[in-house]
């Protein structure tokens, strides 16, 4: 034994187990070492070296601990309490931590004391560590050195049954202002209250649900906490330490049947997106979003130095460069809005799912930075990237959207022949240029292909900055269209569905339909921004506006008003195709970014009728 050993065992007392009463969090472990016993010691000398690191603290020290290795020699009271929830290992330890407050300066003497327990409960080939540091503790075991691994998610999705009280949930759409990145649900049963629609682009990171076991003598019984990716109970509160081993066993006892049963695993809630095995199927990283740290607070298992890192890693400029055949990427990364350098990055499976793999590419700029970054965003537990093949990285799993989708019903094909469907206005400058160039000679943009297709009415052009949409067509039935156009990314026959092309021209549309009431487009119209707007009226240019904003006062509440949105880039052929793939199951680049694509219209749809009858969209035939 080594002197600082001895100094150490000279002044740790024994740990009394009668002295505790733990609140009930563990994460749970399964031993993936034919040898359980050498497992369980490895762990033991794990949690004893982890309980002695200082971390963010000034100082700590050990004051308690025990271990039981061989219940099959030692006949104590402790060991017979043990035993008689069926445990046969137990290691604890305490330690004061020393801490400075976090309102405090590095030289204000005063200092916060915690004390910490750390306990490790093993059931056979299942270990329950309940510790303060759980994220050292997940990355020793992720890191694929340790003896262990977590128990599947999916398994712990599956073991505890109940009603859904709460969930956590993050985004693996794109980023767009139609839809939040994360969300928290509360309620009495949500297991029916998820909408196929808009939570199918959802992962779920935790849940809450109320367990009612069938047995009257059960000690987890109520609301229970589960993080499946990160393996992880949390219960309540127990008044003693016989409650906290007899909660603990039946956790235990409840994983270890699923884990041995051969029947396919129950989804609770079957319409959120799912987790992806196959790396082969993600490609082309386009956009990063980093946890919120208030997003995080309001999480089980909260760790404020996670919340630091997070920061930190916000604050820094992150250029994303996808690889459309593969899911690793390069990142630019800089802070103060200089670049300082790039990272590799590569997503690699571990044993509970994937993490990143992350490296300085070539020589930064800034080398310090570049450093201090990649030390920030760490394995990548704080990021959420996003793909184009429609998948998302949430920190800990790679997920893609649910197929299960319903076609978007008012997606409609038109001719664009003659039209450059990459060119959204007349190729002049200025909002009365390109007003007057409107479908005058030599003009072939969408905007002329609107009035070819619209004026036969009453049409007005609204472009121009603060515009309610970039055309008004009103039909002789008093029917009011608001019409939003966007230029294709390509005009190449070849080009695939791509949901970015609709993001931007879907938020402007959703934006501005409550402009369109009656009254509030009556006065916006009638203060027009330039002197001459195009309008048009039974196919030809007319003077102004005047007329129109008449006849649109005379529109009664019985009249329908909708939204159109002109985007041709999606070809009625390649959606055909991919509409045909999905529902073969053949999941493609196109037949999966026509999922997100349904369900970015469909919101869209949901909001505007709402407020109004329809959304429609126009593609290219």
């Amino acid at each position: 034994m080594s002197t600082a050993s001895a100094e150490r065992d000279a002044v740790v007392k024994a740990l009394r187990l009668a002295d505790l009463k733990p609140y009930l969090s563990i994460t749970v472990l399964e031993c993936s070492d034919k040898d359980a016993d050498r497992a369980f010691s490895i762990l033991q000398a794990f949690l004893r070296e982890l309980s002695d690191k200082p971390g963010h603290a000034i100082a700590v020290h050990t004051t308690g601990e025990l271990a039981i290795e061989d219940f099959r020699t030692e006949e104590t009271e402790e060991v017979d309490l043990l035993r008689a929830f069926g445990f046969d290992g137990f290691y604890g330890v305490t330690r004061e931590r020393r801490h400075r407050a976090p309102w405090a300066t590095k030289d204000t003497p005063v200092v916060d004391v915690t004390n910490d327990l750390t306990i490790a409960l093993r059931r056979g080939r299942l270990i329950a560590v309940s510790t303060e540091n759980t994220r050292a503790l997940l990355k020793w075991v992720r890191g694929g050195s340790s003896p262990y691994r977590l128990v599947p998610a999916s398994v712990m999705s599956a073991t505890f049954d109940g009603d859904g009280k709460t969930l956590w949930l993050r985004g693996v759409h794109r980023r767009r202002v139609t839809k939040a990145d994360s969300k928290t649900l509360n309620g009495l049963q949500l297991q029916h209250a998820i909408d196929p629609h808009d939570d199918s682009t959802f992962a779920m990171s935790a849940m809450k649900i109320n367990l009612d076991p069938e047995e009257a003598s059960a000690m987890l019984r109520g609301d229970l906490c589960v993080a499946p990716e990160r393996s992880h109970l949390s219960f309540k509160a127990m008044s003693s330490f016989g409650m906290f081993l007899a909660a603990t066993s039946e956790a235990l006892v409840l994983l270890g049947k699923t884990l041995a049963s051969e029947a396919p695993l129950r989804n609770p809630f079957p319409g959120l997106a799912v987790p992806e095995n196959d790396l082969s199927t993600v490609f082309g990283a386009f956009d990063i979003r980093v946890t919120d740290p208030d997003e995080m607070r309001g999480e089980p298992d909260f760790d404020e130095t996670q919340a630091d890192r997070a920061e930190l890693v916000r604050s820094a400029i992150l250029d994303v460069h996808g690889d459309l055949g593969s899911p690793s990427f390069l990142l630019g990364v800089g802070l103060d809005g200089a670049v300082a350098g790039q990272l590799k990055v590569t997503p690699v499976s571990v044993r509970d799912g994937y993490m990143l793999d992350i490296g300085i590419e070539g020589s930064p700029i800034d080398e310090v930075v570049t450093r201090r970054i990649r030390r920030a965003i760490g394995n990548g537990d704080l990021l959420n990237v996003y793909y184009e093949s429609g998948h998302a990285f949430n920190g800990q799993q790679i997920c893609r959207q649910n197929p299960v989708s319903t076609p978007f019903p008012n997606l409609d094909f038109a001719d664009f022949t003659g039209f450059d469907i990459t060119r959204e206005k007349p190729n002049v400058r200025g909002d009365q240029a390109i007003h007057d160039a409107i479908a005058q000679v030599g003009d072939d943009s969408l905007f002329c292909w609107v009035v070819r297709n619209f004026g036969h009415d009453w049409l007005i052009c609204d472009d121009g900055a603060g515009e309610v949409a970039d055309f008004l067509h009103l039909a002789d039935d008093g029917t009011l269209t608001a019409i939003h156009v966007k230029a294709a990314q390509s005009s190449s026959v070849n080009r695939n569905i791509a949901v970015v092309a609709y993001s931007e021209v879907v938020a402007q549309a959703v934006k501005n339909i409550r402009s369109l009431d009656t009254d509030s487009l009556i006065a916006r119209l009638s203060r027009p921004r330039i002197s001459r707007a195009a309008c048009w009226h039974a196919g030809k240019r007319i003077g102004d506006r005047s007329e129109f904003i008449a006849r649109l006062g005379m529109r009664t509440a019985r009249d329908r008003t909708q939204v159109m949105i002109v985007q041709p880039h999606v070809r009625r052929d390649v959606h055909n195709n991919a509409r045909t793939a999905a529902q073969r199951g053949e999941l493609d680049r196109n037949s999966r970014s026509m999922v997100l694509l349904d369900n970015l219209l469909d919101s869209a749809r949901r909001t505007v009728r709402g407020l109004h009858d329809d959304l429609i969209v126009i593609g290219s035939a």
